[in-house]
């Protein structure tokens, strides 16, 4: 099976698809035993049961049944091949055979899903949790964002409306003679904090007025809607040259504690649309004097940044306990300086949550049509969006679990596939996961433990994902994937040859790249570089065929000849390199790249590009260099987060002369529309929504293009004899030649 057949039918991606047979071996392939899995991939023929699976009653397995166990039809037994133990089919197997058999024992079905048969849980709980320290017309765009977001609820869904400035205030939804709210303190005294028990005192909840803060759409669409268009700006008038006091921390607190007093457990999410940096009360990132700045990557680095480490661990708190609680946090964040999303972003890795950073305005595309991604809905008119999820990895005993990297939280659970190894989130076969949707994909790192050959049994690896999560309508659902991988003796050449035709340089890419983003939380760049190009070295060092001391020599097969390049531009990606991005911006791309699928997070990694001519009717796929600038073409650059459309310099006078509205000129005006139409395709999928710049060559934005490209076109070398050819770029970052050359010459040489 291919690569990408394997990821439509069970939502998997391996490094390597047949794997080492000892610890050693799998040590000398440099890149480790992994795996990419989409637990809620849109699979088609997808096999949906209404029943529970059956599970293994080994004491340390709970491995479900599934189409690689031996089957005694004569006494109805089945042996997990997980753990071996025999167990027996329940009563209502009885008529199991070879003619007859359940959907899970199909060969076909490596996936399945299960819905849960029993009680409903309750509809999803929505809190929205609005900054009203802006100017009119900001909080305008966000109160026409949230009332366009009432469509798209369920009519049974609970909604709940928390506003904050200097103070934060809960909106009680069930009192219908005026508007009236609870006010809770923006600097709250440090011994008192704000904990469940102290919110429901508070805001005086009982049992029998449980319901006054968060409400069913169809009974309260009508006093929210007023609620919200009388909301006006923060009325705490603000000092000269002072910020406004922002007291976010304290209404993520209220938010929280309100959905765990009331909904623990249930589905819930909290969208939290910021305007600004929290500058007062837990969680401040920055005081409200204009003279004191905003933190740099440097004051970071430097120990400079007063509020940082504590904002940090406060945030990160109450991230566990909403993902405890199974709840989601979203943040919609747009200022034109920072808002603290590099000590907020945990409140939404952490609970499976959305990050949108809008950097114009709040009625900006990549906002207003974000939101309306959120609340997407799936084929049968449900929300997309699913909650509460676990997922479990359960191996055979020939490896285990090192860690994971994604959205998720540990669960500490210790078990016979918990590796001493450790890469990611680790210690553990259980993750929480949160919000899950079809997109969202985790990866997950190995460790083989087999000393010696003999130890393989069966020639196979067995992996099982098991996910269980709550869909928006109230039903939980168990998603089972079993994967079996071969075992191949790589001291034997067949067997190292198989093991290297089995290698998937995309998936591999995005692994090492999310395993060097987890890395930066704890490392310095630089040396995170270092370990990056010696993991290369060893790689290629493994692989290719060349001669020692001879750099012409040295040749890479076609299954790893993309993955050089791939590892140069993750190198110079905005993931590792952080000049001219601020700690907000940074946050934002790695936490969006710990999360994404294979496609999309090597497009993050190696943006596309494509040129539109006049001798193709669609995008011609091209080098991501700058020789691939012509000024009769247009390009199309998709880095994931900006879509691209530059114009040549031919093309952008055309159009200014008005060319294209002239009838007997109508394939030039098809020609300018070709790649906006791409641009559109890209975006109606994309989450968060990109920003699309349109440019000319030569122009302030084309500098967008310019960064992404490969630069073999250097005012270091140029060589053009073309006087219409575009001019150099003016840069002293390295091109994919010179380092391919670095890279061969350390390959070979002797050890």
């Amino acid at each position: 099976m291919q690569f990408a057949e394997q990821e439509e039918a069970d939502g998997v991606r391996m490094a390597w698809n047949v794997w080492p047979s000892t610890r050693i071996e799998a040590s000398r392939g440099v890149i480790p035993v992994s795996a990419l899995y989409t637990p809620r991939k849109n699979i088609n023929g997808l096999q949906i049961v209404d029943y529970s699976p059956i599970i293994c009653v080994g004491k340390t397995c709970g491995a479900a049944l599934n189409p690689f166990c031996q089957i005694d039809y004569m006494n109805k037994i089945w042996v997990c091949p997980f753990c071996l133990v025999r167990n027996h089919f329940p009563h209502h197997y009885a008529d199991i055979s070879p003619d007859n058999l359940p959907a899970e024992l199909i060969s076909d079905f490596t996936t399945m899903e299960y819905v849960l048969p029993g009680d409903l849980g309750g509809p999803p709980v929505f809190v929205f949790v609005i900054d009203t320290c802006m100017i009119a017309e900001e909080l305008q765009h966000i109160k026409d964002m949230v009332l366009k977001a009432l469509n798209f609820l369920p009519p049974d869904s609970y909604v709940g409306l928390i506003t904050f400035g200097k103070n934060t205030h809960v909106h009680e939804l069930g009192f219908q003679e005026c508007v009236k709210s609870f006010v809770f303190r923006g600097d709250p005294p440090k011994k008192k904090a704000l904990t469940v028990q102290r919110v429901a005192e508070l805001l005086g909840m009982t049992s029998d007025q449980s319901n006054r803060f968060l409400m069913a759409v169809s009974e309260c669409e009508f006093i929210f809607s007023s609620i919200l268009e009388d909301l006006t700006e923060d009325p705490w008038i603000v000092e000269p040259q002072h910020r406004p006091s922002r007291c976010t921390g304290v209404a993520v607190s209220v938010a929280i504690g309100l959905l765990e007093s009331m909904y623990q457990g249930q589905s819930g999410r909290i969208l939290l649309f910021a305007g600004g940096p929290p500058s007062t009360g837990p969680g401040q990132v920055i005081g409200t004097d204009l003279s004191e700045k905003i933190r740099s990557h440097r004051d970071v680095l430097k120990n400079n940044a007063p509020h940082y480490y504590n904002a940090c661990q406060f945030y990160l708190d109450l991230s566990k306990r909403c993902a405890a609680n199974g709840h989601i946090i979203d943040i919609l964040a747009c200022s034109l300086d920072q808002v603290g999303l590099a000590e907020m972003r945990v409140l939404v890795e952490n609970t499976g949550g959305v990050l949108v950073l809008g950097t114009q305005s709040f009625s900006s595309p990549e906002c207003t049509e974000s939101l309306k991604k959120i609340f997407r809905q799936a084929s049968n008119g449900d929300l997309e969006m699913s909650f509460g999820g676990v997922l479990q990895a359960i191996t055979s005993r020939q490896f285990r679990v090192s860690g994971a990297i994604g959205p998720c939280l540990s669960l500490n659970h210790k078990g016979v596939s918990v590796s001493e190894s450790e890469i990611g989130i680790s210690g553990t076969s259980q993750w929480k996961l949160g919000g899950l949707t079809p997109q969202t994909t985790f990866a997950f790192y190995f460790d083989i433990v087999n000393t010696q050959r003999k130890d393989v049994v069966d020639d196979q690896a067995y992996l099982q994902f098991v996910t269980k999560f709550r869909q928006s309508n109230g039903t939980t659902n168990i998603r089972v994937t079993t994967l079996a991988i071969p075992f191949v003796d790589t001291t034997s050449q067949s067997g190292f040859r198989q093991l290297q035709s089995n290698f998937d340089q995309e998936a591999s890419c995005v692994l090492m790249g999310r395993w060097v983003v987890f890395k930066t939380k704890d490392e310095f760049a630089l040396d995170i570089l270092r370990w990056l190009d010696r993991m290369l070295i060893r790689l290629v060092s493994k692989f290719a065929s060349y001669t020692k001391d001879n750099p012409d020599s040295f040749q890479l097969s076609a299954e790893f000849s993309y993955f050089p390049p791939f590892m140069f531009y993750l190198r110079r990606s905005q993931f590792l390199q952080i000049f001219n991005s601020s700690p907000d911006e940074t946050a934002f791309f790695r936490l969006t790249l710990l999360g994404e699928t294979v496609a999309n997070s090597l497009t993050m990694i190696q943006p596309t590009l494509l040129s539109y001519s006049w001798d193709f009717d669609g995008g011609q796929p091209v080098f991501l260099d700058t020789s691939s600038r012509d000024p009769a073409k247009i390009l199309l650059l998709d880095t994931f987060f900006h879509i691209v459309v530059w114009r040549g310099e031919q093309i952008a006078e055309w159009q200014k002369q008005g060319i294209q509205d002239q009838p007997e000129y109508s394939h030039f005006a098809e020609l300018l529309t070709r790649p906006n139409d791409e641009a559109k395709q890209l975006m109606e999928f994309r989450m968060p929504h990109p920003v699309v710049v349109y440019c000319d060559q030569g122009s302030s934005q084309a500098r967008r293009m310019l960064a992404k490209l490969n630069p073999s076109e250097s005012h270091a070398k140029y060589e053009s004899i073309d006087d219409n050819a575009p001019p150099p770029v003016f840069t002293e970052d390295v091109s994919l030649e010179v380092f391919m050359q670095h890279l061969r010459r350390l390959a070979v040489q002797s050890q």
